[in-house]
């Protein structure tokens, strides 16, 4: 599992609770994630990058990942996908959850998550920049990774720059920076995303997308596809 934590605790303690046996790794760039999933589930954890993902020896049935494709450099996610898909079992699924954009918003969300990466010390991973797939992007990678899609889906997600500063995920100065870069754009684009200024806070609303793609033989791409669009 990419992208462990929090969320890949819930998984695997919802799992356990409706008496499902099933064995799950957790991979993660954050030791201290990581530990502390080892230390309450007991399970085979890995701090790694998961472009390295290739390291592992074992190949799984479903590999969820998220949030963890969207900063790699954009030469760097079809390699990685396929090395994802590398890992998988014939007929495996990978799960993938993610930040999207389409035509009217993408410059806008890709400059403010590559500012917003910079300013808490990620440049290394975006050479400045920032390349978040249209959802047609990541359904050509997925596909080109030897993967069906069977399953897609497409929500809303609100989030806030005072909830990034809360987070740590940026600092004081980071905070301020990132205001002035948004009350920098033009309408379209703050519209485009939503953005509202509520006190000293901005608030915006960002895409996501859901895909799940099952490992076939090669040749085999029919795409099974189930879409909706809701608002968080």
């Amino acid at each position: 599992m990419s992208g462990a934590g929090l969320f890949g605790s819930a998984v695997s303690e919802e799992l356990n609770k409706k008496g499902f046996k099933v064995k799950i790794d957790f991979l993660n760039l954050s030791g201290k994630q990581l530990k502390d999933v080892e230390s309450k589930f007991k399970r085979k954890v890995f701090e790694m990058d998961v472009r390295d993902v290739d390291r592992l020896t074992d190949e799984y049935a479903v590999i969820i990942e998220r949030y963890g494709l969207k900063d790699l450099r954009k030469e760097d996610q079809p390699k990685t996908i396929k090395k994802i898909a590398s890992k998988l079992k014939r007929n495996g699924l990978l799960v993938l959850v993610d930040m999207t954009c389409d035509k009217e918003n993408k410059k806008i969300i890709n400059d403010s998550h590559a500012l917003k990466q910079k300013l808490g010390g990620q440049k290394e991973k975006l050479d400045d920049k920032c390349n978040i797939p249209a959802i047609q992007e990541w359904r050509k990678l997925l596909k080109n990774a030897g993967l069906r899609i069977v399953f897609e889906t497409r929500f809303n997600v609100g989030v806030s720059m005072r909830a990034w500063f809360e987070s740590g995920q940026i600092d004081e100065i980071g905070l301020t920076k990132m205001r002035k870069f948004f009350k920098s754009k033009p309408a379209k684009e703050k519209k485009s995303i939503s953005m509202r200024e509520h006190e000293e806070d901005i608030k915006m609303t960002l895409p996501i997308i859901v895909l799940a793609g099952e490992r076939v033989l090669a040749g085999n791409s029919e795409t099974i596809t189930t879409t909706s669009t809701e608002s968080r």
